[in-house]
């Protein structure tokens, strides 16, 4: 019967977008993930900041089983980490992080974990710098020092 009243198109204002690393890092807060992409490639090392910025032998995880012996830098982002006491009343730390080729496993000593072990509580990708050790089957990065 009447006819529907005219309505003005909705006008928002321009507002810049976000970037890439900004978007990603309102994900990581909002979801716990990044969906823009692996956290290793949107987030940077802290360690990019400080002077050992240049990695020894860069390595990933997927290599890590054809590198047995060698010595290594392995950046990956944290998924899981147990702390544990050592005989001696110390503590260290088993870490797994990821990079986009797969997983691998870190073993942090005691004296290593005393000296650097703080440096895995800041935000971002970890580098980590040690000797690949296989174990039965089982290869490991045991740390040097945690970049």
């Amino acid at each position: 019967l009447f006819p529907d009243p005219e309505t003005p198109s909705l006008a928002l204002p321009a507002l810049p977008d976000f970037t890439q690393s900004e978007r990603a890092l309102l994900e990581h807060e909002l979801l716990g993930i990044s969906l823009g992409g692996h956290p290793t490639r949107v987030f940077t090392s802290p360690s990019e900041d400080r002077a050992e910025m240049d990695p020894l032998n860069p390595c990933s995880c997927l290599e890590l089983s054809r590198r047995v012996g060698g010595r290594v830098t392995l950046s990956g982002w944290p998924i899981a980490t147990r702390r544990v006491r050592t005989a001696d009343g110390r503590w260290m730390r088993f870490l797994s992080i990821e990079d986009e080729t797969g997983i691998a496993e870190v073993v942090i000593f005691a004296d290593v974990y005393a000296r650097d072990g703080r440096r895995l509580t800041e935000f971002g990708t970890k580098r980590i710098r040690g000797v690949i050790h296989d174990q039965m089957g089982a290869v490991t990065l045991h740390a040097e020092m945690i970049l």
